[in-house]
């Protein structure tokens, strides 16, 4: 005789219906809710991460526009992307700057204004909306609009340079360069931004390779009469990047010649976002350094197998891993949610155009400076190449090129980095930047470095 310990046999019938009652109407439920997919039809494999060939509509008054509809595919496409192939994005609620407004706030605060924008949606309204959004993340990895600027060195020359870079990053410059140079894409920049059929025309165009240099360097005399250079921008004009980086280094060579015999050399970077790495290492590390020397610094990063990643560098990342990472940087501990750690080992070229100068080099830095000029910061913290003076930096230095990817329906590129790069101490470059080797606080970075200077 078996007994039946509990419910009796009505009863448990009752309870069994009960529960499948539940988990229908959670079905259906579930169903009926809207979600982000809902709105995303756009298969990336099947356009090859291009966008949609088909053209704007037209309004009644005759001005370009998406629908509602499409702006949601694209903005919800844009996060998926991201989420997938950012990895630092996950990482942000942990730093106190984002803990009251993390990207998924972000996301669904923008996702309704743009649910109750109306119908048809004029391409200059959109491309705010895609804007506001993104400005809330800077300027963590890059993420952002890809200016017409970036648009058209993506398309001209990073095309140019993949056809002599070695190997491992040649097919990295060759795709983010097809992608940047499509019929939808360059169609919304030459509508939106006002882009020619020949590309970008930029106002430096108009100014000779003098006016823009002397615009944005200072090459002169500090007090005590120590020689001086202030750099405020690494950017280089977008059709001649190689002819002006020519330019400038015979001007930052002529100015060190003179110099050469001083004891110390400081060199402002102070607000400077960024631009041409080439600009430093060539104008100022390859004069600098002692004939024949390389200085080595180490990049190490977490990295995400997203789609948009795996298309663009392919299967094999370009950079390897070292064997003896944790010796370089024992205070990363946590590497778990990665799906692959790469490193790379940069060396500053020996340089036969080194002058020979035997004096300390200090660099001033401030939270402005970023891209490039956090690179070179990093570069000089960890080779010892300069004293970095100053406050903490913005970041994003680290790990080579951002990628840029068209949304589908417009064209407009999102710009990221494609990695989670490793500060010293374990925190995210991307997120908070570097350290200098002597902080000032409030104090000005110039005065207490010429204090340093007097100070012997």
């Amino acid at each position: 005789m078996r007994f039946c310990v509990g419910a009796t046999a009505p009863q448990k019938g009752y309870e069994t219906m009960k529960k499948i009652a539940v988990i229908v109407i959670l079905i259906l439920l579930t169903a009926c809710a809207p979600t982000e997919k809902s709105y995303i039809n756009y298969d990336p494999i099947e356009h090859n991460f291009l966008p949609y060939q088909t053209p704007f509509k037209t309004n009644e008054n005759g001005y370009l526009y998406l629908t509602r509809e499409q702006v949601l595919e694209d903005y919800y496409y844009m996060w998926k992307t991201l989420e997938e192939n950012a990895p630092y994005l996950s990482f942000m609620p942990d730093y106190p700057r984002w803990a009251d407004n993390t990207p998924e706030q972000i996301k669904e605060r923008h996702a309704e204004i743009i649910k109750n924008a109306p119908e048809k949606v004029l391409l200059h309204k959109y491309h705010g909306y895609i804007n506001d959004t993104l400005l809330e993340l800077n300027p963590v990895g890059h993420i952002g609009i890809a200016g017409n600027y970036i648009h058209e060195m993506m398309r001209t020359i990073f095309a140019e340079m993949a056809e002599t870079a070695p190997q491992e990053w040649r097919n990295v410059l060759h795709n983010l360069s097809e992608l940047a140079n499509n019929e939808k894409t360059n169609e919304f920049y030459r509508l939106v931004y006002g882009a020619t059929d020949s590309g970008y025309v930029d106002i430096t165009d108009n100014y000779s390779f003098e006016e823009i240099f002397d615009s944005g360097n200072q090459l002169g005399m500090a007090e005590d009469s120590v020689p001086y250079i202030r750099i405020s921008s690494f950017i280089t004009p977008a059709k001649f990047t190689f002819e002006y980086e020519e330019y400038s280094v015979a001007r930052y060579k002529a100015f060190l010649e003179q110099n050469k015999n001083a004891e110390n050399i400081i060199i402002d970077i102070r607000g400077n976002g960024g631009g041409s790495t080439n600009i430093w290492s060539k104008c100022i590390v390859e004069l600098l350094i002692a004939q024949g020397e390389k200085l080595p610094n180490y990049e190490f990063l977490g990295v995400l197998d997203g789609g948009l990643n795996t298309y663009i560098r392919g299967e094999d990342y370009p950079y390897n891993l070292r064997e003896d990472w944790q010796d370089i940087f024992p205070n990363i501990t946590d590497v778990t949610q990665f799906d692959r750690l790469v490193s790379n080992d940069n060396y500053s070229a020996d340089s036969d155009n080194s002058i020979g100068f035997n004096g300390n080099i200090w660099l001033l830095v401030d939270g402005g400076c970023y891209s490039a000029s956090e690179a070179f910061t990093i570069f000089c913290k960890q080779t010892g190449f300069a004293t970095v003076v100053g406050t903490q930096t913005g970041g994003s230095g680290v790990g080579g090129n951002p990628y840029a990817f068209p949304l589908p329906n417009s064209g407009l590129l999102i710009r990221y980095e494609g990695w989670y790069a490793f500060n010293d101490d374990g925190t995210c470059n991307q997120i908070v930047g570097t350290k200098p080797d002597i902080d000032v606080g409030r104090r000005d970075a110039l005065e207490v470095c010429l204090e340093l200077i007097a100070a012997g």
